[in-house]
């Protein structure tokens, strides 16, 4: 962890940790994807699922299908 702090530039580690809570939250259920997007700290959520398609190569609505249909994402 500390590895990747110092490659990465406070904005995108931000953003990477923002994405990691997306993906518990997504993982728990119970929210739309704007919801999760607002809970971890972004105000728009097409802004946030660009970032999450960045950095899972897969988006948001994808990653949740995946989920249902219980195919590994990560």
């Amino acid at each position: 962890m500390i590895m990747i702090s110092l490659i990465l530039s406070p904005v995108d580690f931000i953003k990477q940790m923002r994405i990691k809570k997306a993906l518990k939250l997504l993982d728990e259920g119970g929210l739309s994807i704007a919801e999760v997007a607002y809970r971890v700290g972004f105000s728009d959520p097409k802004y946030f699922s660009r970032c999450f398609k960045a950095e899972m190569n897969i988006t948001p609505t994808q990653y949740m299908e995946n989920r249902k249909s219980g195919q590994e994402t990560i």
